[in-house]
């Protein structure tokens, strides 16, 4: 039984991880035109079937101007996500750490790491999201579509007990 189970999960996971490859612009391929793929071991970037570092994505990106913006708030986001990440983290630890040896329990330390990781969460997201906006423009410039004006969505979502409204931009 555990053998069916993990071997339905496994296929359950890889399923996924397929479904979830992205090309940009409808799958049209031109030369040099960047390809983000959500995977399995994570997001990879890549340019004619190689595969490019984050260094060589933004490299890349430095070449357009109007991509090159979302590349630096992109390289500010993930250095604001890593430090929050590694303080947060700490804290969480030493409280953890505290708990176990001394047996006090300090709110503060709890709050402010909980409160740490979650800025780290938001902070990598939208760093993630810039670097895939950054990756869209350069891949319209190489096709000749050049769009400096920022498309905003707004869409309505419903939670388990409320309705929310999100703007996208």
């Amino acid at each position: 039984m555990r053998t069916l189970v993990i071997t339905l999960l496994a296929a359950t996971l890889t399923l996924q991880a397929k479904a979830q490859d992205e090309i940009m612009n409808n799958k049209v391929l031109t030369q040099d035109t960047i390809t983000i793929t959500n995977g399995f071991g994570g997001t990879k970037y890549s340019v004619n079937e190689r595969s490019l570092t984050k260094q060589q994505l933004t490299d890349m990106l430095q070449t357009s101007a109007n991509a090159k913006n979302y590349a630096d708030a992109a390289k500010n986001f993930r250095l604001v996500s890593a430090l929050s990440g590694c303080v947060g983290g700490a804290l969480l630890g030493y409280q953890i750490a505290n708990n176990l040896t001394s047996g006090s329990f300090q709110l503060h330390f709890l709050y402010v790491g909980g409160a740490l990781a979650g800025l780290s969460i938001a902070t990598g997201v939208t760093a993630s999201n810039n670097v895939r906006r950054g990756a869209r423009v350069y891949n319209d410039e190489l096709r000749g579509r050049v769009s400096t004006k920022v498309q905003s969505q707004l869409q309505i979502g419903f939670g388990g007990n409320c309705v929310g409204l999100a703007l996208k931009f």
